[in-house]
């Protein structure tokens, strides 16, 4: 939402820069948190469907990319708005993914 305001210059550049770094390491520790979940409780697949995310957000961290740059905010948009969209797709579909599977074991759950 932020890089569509920036995009349309309804939000300046620091703005939408600050906005979206906000959002950095809570998603690096939900999903850090998630894929320890799911290794406790011996969700494989699920893991194993979380991985290239978890491995995405650490190869970003380790190279200082993780944060967005204000002044370099315009140069990126194209690929910053690629990338979020993507992401929404992948966690999407991983939550489709998480619930089929709930769902599928949920009889299980019920008779105990």
């Amino acid at each position: 939402m932020l890089v569509v305001e920036l995009e349309a210059d309804k939000l300046n550049a620091y703005d939408a820069a600050s906005g979206l770094n906000k959002l950095v390491f809570p998603e690096f520790y939900l999903l850090g948190a998630l894929c320890i979940s799911f290794l406790l409780t011996g969700h494989w697949f699920a893991c194993v469907l979380a991985l290239p995310n978890l491995y995405h957000h650490v190869r970003s961290y380790m190279k200082r990319q993780h944060l967005v740059q204000a002044v370099d905010i315009f140069n990126q948009l194209k690929w910053e708005k690629q990338k979020r969209w993507y992401k929404m797709i992948y966690l999407v579909t991983l939550f489709m993914v998480a619930t089929a599977g709930l769902l599928w074991h949920f009889p299980e759950l019920i008779d105990g």
